[in-house]
């Protein structure tokens, strides 16, 4: 694949840079949109009416890492009552001993980076050690977990609600 592939500027002119992405030589190149909620400088700007919401998973992320779902503010843009998302860095040993209650829901949990992940649903225990490694339970599976190493979790709990927060 030619360098200059990776060089194709954006709407703004600015050129994309090749070291801002990976690519395996099979894939295609790749460039990042630039999606009306950025300004011309590349930050968000607050209260765009385009429909789009950007913005960093970690920062954004309630306390308890929820980004997306019933409990979120509904003038967040990140309200939604299909479907929950949750961003998680985890110190390694952190854990949650309590088993989380079974619900109606569904869950996928899936290791984005960083070290073992265990996740205990029911008698079963699972360790994801490589990135993209995931587990898929629910629904009616009580769950707990532990962070064998620092790990960031991607967690997708559908529907929303059903009487959690």
């Amino acid at each position: 694949m030619p360098a200059s592939a990776w060089q194709q500027p954006d709407p703004a002119g600015s050129p994309v840079k090749e070291s801002q992405f990976r690519c395996s030589s099979n894939a295609l190149p790749y460039a990042p949109p630039r999606h009306a909620a950025l300004g011309a400088d590349g930050a968000r700007k607050p209260g765009a009416e385009s429909g789009i919401v950007t913005g960093n998973a970690a920062t954004d992320a309630s306390a308890r890492g929820w980004l997306v779902g019933h409990f979120t503010p509904r003038k967040s843009g990140r309200h939604a009552d299909e479907v929950e998302v949750k961003w998680a860095s985890r110190p390694a040993g952190e854990k949650r001993d309590a088993w989380s209650p079974a619900t109606a829901a569904r869950t996928l949990t899936i290791l984005v980076a960083g070290g073992a992940f265990r996740v205990e649903v029911g008698e079963e225990s699972v360790v994801l050690r490589e990135p993209g490694d995931y587990v898929l339970f629910g629904p009616a599976q009580a769950h707990r977990w532990h962070a064998l190493g620092a790990a960031t979790m991607l967690t997708v709990r559908w529907p929303s609600g059903l009487g959690r927060s």
